[in-house]
């Protein structure tokens, strides 16, 4: 299967928190992120669609998915809630599957993309890139106008603390973090790749992974309106018959 593309989008109110802006952009970005604490309740609905490309003898096939949850975040913690309809289609496609096991199961699949920690996250954006920031290089930091909004850029390069085992079999792994943000510093979007060479067993593969988020303030709370995921995985083929 190569390579799923989930599309989250969440729907919810604004409430603009003016901030105040210095000269550095990491130190205006962290400064606006850190007055954000995310301690006001939240609920709201996020959708996702996924689609998969399947390849089974040489004969391609094409699979989409559509879903939507209510997700709750309070003082109790995350709640990701389904409805019955949804529920019930996809024990329906299980049991399709039982009488085809080619076929994909779509929707199972675009039910595991509302994973709770993933869904913790889009409601409340400022923890994961304030951890991101602490080791973060600033390449660059300059103006530039997207969609007609004039926004500042800020281009990071991100560090990765590889375990023992991850040591062995990763040669090389580089994450490009592209923020835009607005006059208050607060992010508006941002585009996220990582590239990854390796080898396992004498095998090398090449791995990319990309992230395109944009963000809007809640109350308190930096929250992700919609994240857009794709990725893509080569093994070479050794020798020919």
């Amino acid at each position: 299967m190569i390579p799923r593309l989930p599309l989250l989008s969440l729907l919810a109110c604004a409430l603009l928190i003016p901030l105040t802006v210095r000269a550095d952009g990491l130190s205006d970005l962290q400064s606006a992120l850190e007055k954000l604490k995310a301690t006001q309740p939240i609920k709201a609905r996020v959708k996702a669609e996924v689609s998969a490309n399947v390849v089974d003898d040489s004969t391609p096939s094409n699979a989409t998915g559509t879903m939507e949850v209510l997700v709750e975040h309070n003082d109790s913690g995350i709640a990701v809630k389904w409805t019955q309809a949804d529920l019930q289609k996809v024990r329906e496609e299980a049991d399709k599957k039982n009488g085809n096991p080619n076929s994909v199961p779509i929707l199972r699949q675009t039910m595991d993309s509302f994973e709770a920690a993933l869904m913790r996250s889009l409601v409340d954006q400022s923890g994961p890139i304030l951890r991101e920031l602490k080791t973060a290089t600033l390449e660059s930091d300059a103006k530039e106008t997207r969609n007609g909004v004039p926004l500042r850029k800020l281009v990071l390069k991100l560090s990765h603390a590889l375990s023992e085992s991850e040591k062995k079999s990763v040669k090389t792994i580089t994450t490009t973090l592209n923020l835009w943000l607005n006059d208050a510093g607060i992010p508006v979007c941002s585009e996220e790749k990582t590239d990854l060479k390796g080898s396992r067993f004498f095998i090398s593969f090449d791995s990319t992974e990309a992230h395109k988020k944009s963000y809007q303030v809640v109350g308190d709370r930096l929250v992700v309106t919609q994240l857009e995921t794709s990725s893509a995985w080569s093994v070479p083929i050794m020798g020919s018959y």
